[in-house]
This record gives structure tokens, C-alpha cells and sequence, in this order.
């Protein structure tokens, strides 16, 4: 007979789980458009946001500063860049409600042509916190490896958003998503060069809300209020606008990813 104790395992039931996801019927849907960008708002969601908070905090977190503190990046299990800590999600979880939720809002805006079985979700969490360092200059423009991302906020933000960029090309026009960089082909080899060496220092510095640079110039931005969804497709330049100095409060958010 061994001494662990099972009763440790956080368990839900069924209707515990669907209960914790339920969205309000009641939700604030709006569409918007700023220059190029298309981007879905929700208010008031969730009705019972702390539950599903509480939930998903249960999944753990690999906290890549505690790897660069300890020297111990080169067994990492996670290839991303995401400021402060991720903590992975299973998607089995969400399949019944969360996932379509988010795919009823997405067809209703004609963002998606395919049906819902034929959709991938990935999910996890996002916790950004003050006095949190940047690695890489993480800080700066980014796009995701996915086709959209759903950010669900689940804390009180103090002035927290997701800003959006754009690219200054040499003919005073810009370019606002990643996939349609190579067809500049200059500033796309001096945009890989300038990021291929941003890259190469894998010391932890100080994390700053970025506004703009000699590439990049912040166009818009989307507040992150408590219970609010945020939907854009992954391959426009953004980044999380969250100043570690200024704000004494936690951002912690849920992201759902359609690969």
C-alpha cells in the first residue's frame, strides 16, 4: 500500500465543467475596423469568469524566467516567446461550450468558411505580472503560428491592451500583416535580420510597453477588460500592452487558437 493521496486531483464533474463555461445570452458582440485590421469585441461573456479562472489555473506552467535564471533553457519543453508564463490547456475541456462559443461568433462575422469538426483548437493560459522581464525583446511586434487568436481576460487590467503595428515600408505605406511581408522583399530580408539578432541575446532585460521604432509604429489598440473576448486574426502585428512599472495588477487571460 502506497501513502499518496488521490483526494490532491482536482476533479469536476460534467455539468461542473459546462457550468464554469457558460456564456451569458446577453453578451455585447462588436465588430470593428481600424485601417486593415478586423477584429471582433465581447463584453460580459462569461457568467461565471472566476469559476473558469479558478479552473484553469490548476494546469501548470513551465516559467521560462525561472529556466534562463537557472541556466536551464536547453531542456525546455516550450518553443515560445510569450512574456511572463504559459501553462497549456487540454482542448477536450472546451469542445462542448467554450470552443463553440468562439466558432458560432466567428461564422456569424463570416470570419471562417469550414465547418466546425474540421477546426483544431489549442488552448492556454497567459499571465503577464509587474516587475515581469522581457527576453529577446519580447516586448516588440510579433505574429502568431496560427490563423486566429481569441483572447479571453479573466483579471481587472489597470490600462492593459493588445496594441497593433504596423510596418513602415520605404514607400510611406505600411504593411499590417506578416504573410504579406514577402512581397516587400527588401524590408523583409532587413525585418528577418533585425529579428534574427534580437534572437541571438538570451539575457533577461526590462520589459517596456513598446510603442513604435525605426519598422514599427503602434496603430491601435484593444483594451483587455475583465470578462471581455478579443478576436483577430493571428498573422497581424501585435504585441501585449502592459507596463510592468505602472501597473500593480496581474493579467491573466485564457487564449483559444484555431491552427
Amino acid at each position: 500500500m502506497n501513502d499518496f493521496n488521490y483526494e490532491v486531483i482536482p476533479r469536476y464533474s460534467a455539468g461542473e465543467i459546462k457550468e464554469l463555461t457558460e456564456v451569458n445570452s446577453d453578451m455585447d458582440i462588436q465588430a470593428f475596423k481600424v485601417e486593415e485590421l478586423e477584429y471582433i469585441k465581447v463584453h460580459n461573456f462569461l457568467k461565471n469568469p472566476i469559476d473558469l479562472r479558478n479552473f484553469i489555473s490548476y494546469f501548470p506552467s513551465e516559467d521560462k524566467t525561472k529556466s534562463i535564471s537557472d541556466g536551464t533553457t536547453k531542456d525546455s519543453n516550450s518553443s515560445s516567446m510569450a512574456p511572463g508564463f504559459q501553462a497549456p490547456v487540454p482542448d477536450t475541456f472546451f469542445r462542448n461550450n467554450l470552443s463553440i462559443a468562439f466558432f458560432n461568433i466567428l461564422k456569424h462575422y463570416h470570419m471562417v468558411k469550414y465547418e466546425y469538426r474540421r477546426i483544431k483548437w489549442n488552448y492556454y493560459t497567459n499571465c503577464c505580472y509587474p516587475g515581469m522581464p522581457s527576453y529577446c525583446s519580447n516586448y516588440r511586434p510579433h505574429t502568431d503560428p496560427f490563423s486566429f487568436a481569441l483572447n479571453l481576460f479573466l483579471t481587472e487590467n489597470e490600462e492593459s491592451y493588445t496594441d497593433f503595428f504596423r510596418y513602415k515600408l520605404k514607400n510611406n505605406s505600411y504593411n499590417y500583416r506578416g504573410s504579406r511581408m514577402s512581397r516587400y522583399p527588401t524590408e523583409n530580408e532587413v525585418d528577418d535580420a533585425y529579428n534574427n539578432s534580437l534572437l541571438k541575446d538570451k539575457k533577461l532585460g526590462k520589459w517596456i510597453r513598446f510603442k513604435s521604432d525605426d519598422h514599427y509604429e503602434r496603430y491601435h489598440s484593444v483594451s483587455a477588460d475583465f470578462n471581455s473576448l478579443t478576436i483577430y486574426k493571428g498573422d497581424f502585428y501585435h504585441s501585449i500592452g502592459y507596463d510592468v512599472d505602472e501597473y500593480k495588477s496581474i493579467r491573466y487571460s485564457l487564449v483559444g487558437a484555431i491552427a
